[in-house]
C-alpha cells in the first residue's frame, strides 16, 4: 500500500503562492493588451500593421498566456482537493484524486 506524507501547512502555503501568481500573469496580460492596442492606435494608416499587430496580440501569446493560467488554477484546485481528502485521513481517496489531476499540455 501507498504511504503518504503531507504537510498541509506546507503544501496549502505553496498553493497559495502558485494562485497569487496568477494575479501577476493577468496583469502583464491587460498591459501586453493595452501596448498592442497602443501600437494598433498609432498604425491608424498602416492597416496590414493593424492587422499584423491583432493576429500577435491575440494568438499565440495572449491565449498562451490564458492556457498557462488555467493550468495553474486547475493544478492548484486538484492538490487543494487532495490535501482536504488527505487531512481527512482517506488516502485511498486521495489517490483517485491525485489520479484525475490534468495531464501537461491540457
Amino acid at each position: 500500500s501507498m504511504t503518504w506524507s503531507i504537510d498541509p501547512g506546507a503544501a496549502r502555503a505553496i498553493i497559495s503562492s502558485a494562485r497569487s501568481q496568477t494575479s501577476a500573469l493577468d496583469d502583464a496580460a491587460s498591459t501586453v493588451a493595452d501596448r498592442f492596442a497602443e501600437a494598433a492606435t498609432a498604425a491608424a494608416h498602416a492597416p496590414r500593421t493593424v492587422e499584423a499587430l491583432t493576429n500577435l496580440a491575440a494568438d499565440p501569446f495572449l491565449v498562451s498566456v490564458a492556457s498557462v493560467r488555467r493550468r495553474i488554477v486547475a493544478v492548484t484546485d486538484t492538490a487543494d482537493a487532495v490535501i482536504d481528502v488527505y487531512v481527512a485521513g482517506d488516502l485511498e481517496m486521495a489517490a483517485q484524486t491525485q489520479a484525475a489531476m490534468p495531464e501537461d499540455g491540457s
